[in-house]
């Protein structure tokens, strides 16, 4: 099984639309990406908690450990930001959704999603709904035991 990590980022920025769909049309069987969400609840794709390694944008977007983050940006400050490409020069691409993301993939690829612990009741319902509880899983990261608890 081969697995694009971020999608394929060596034509495109990493964590968008269009290298999600060109690893989907190399033929990758999943595609992992990072989300995050913003202080309106929106989740999106950034691998990063600040936005200037990744994006034209600047500053942090969440801040926190384990279960416990704060959100800093609204879905209407990101939203029209521009991605960099793997140079850091902005490219033509910005920030997708989940949504947008899920929708591509489904039917056509496995989807791994990563940094998702803070977000998990969010990120299955949106999942749940999409109809892809079969076609997702999420990496969860926990400093510390912890129970698992069902979400139904």
């Amino acid at each position: 099984m081969i697995s694009a990590h971020r999608g394929y980022w060596k034509d495109y920025p990493e964590n968008s639309l269009p290298a999600i769909q060109a690893a989907i049309d190399l033929g990758a069987d999943m595609v992992e990406f990072d989300i995050t969400k913003s202080d309106d609840d929106i989740l999106y794709l950034l691998h990063d908690y600040g936005l200037d390694r990744l994006t034209t944008g600047h500053g942090i977007v969440r801040k926190g450990e384990g279960a416990t983050f704060e959100y800093y940006k609204s879905w209407d400050e990101l939203k029209n930001l521009k991605l960099k490409e793997v140079t850091g020069e902005a490219s033509e691409y910005k920030l997708a959704t989940l949504r947008e993301a899920l929708s591509m993939c489904k039917n056509k690829v496995l989807v791994s999603i990563d940094k998702a612990e803070n977000v998990i009741p969010q990120m299955y319902y949106l999942v749940k709904s999409l109809g892809m509880v079969e076609q997702v899983l999420s990496l969860i990261h926990i400093s510390e035991p912890t129970r698992r608890t069902p979400i139904s």
